[in-house]
């Protein structure tokens, strides 16, 4: 369970900010369950990013309270990230 409760994190904090990125940005993105689906890819692929680029232990050693929630803000990033390039890309914001 250690191995993959990274993964998991990286995925619910990406599922859980890219609708409410999307919704703060006057969009919908793309609905709402293809929305949490992006959000989980692209939570994932920052986290896999980060443990590539050797950065997975910014916040703690492995398997730590603090690493946890590094999980969490890699997946939340994912999630930001791609919920702003969607609203660019369907030409909803108002900046």
């Amino acid at each position: 369970m250690d191995q993959i409760l990274p993964y998991i994190l990286n995925a619910f904090g990406g599922a859980w900010v890219l609708p409410l990125i999307c919704a703060a940005m006057g969009g919908r993105g793309l609905g709402s369950v293809a929305n949490m689906i992006a959000g989980m890819a692209a939570g994932l692929g920052v986290g896999a990013a980060a443990q590539a680029a050797g950065l997975q232990n910014l916040f703690g050693p492995d398997d730590t309270i603090m690493s946890y929630a590094q999980d969490l803000v890699e997946g939340a990033l994912g999630g930001c990230v791609l919920a702003t390039v969607i609203e660019f890309m369907k030409g909803r914001t108002h900046a």
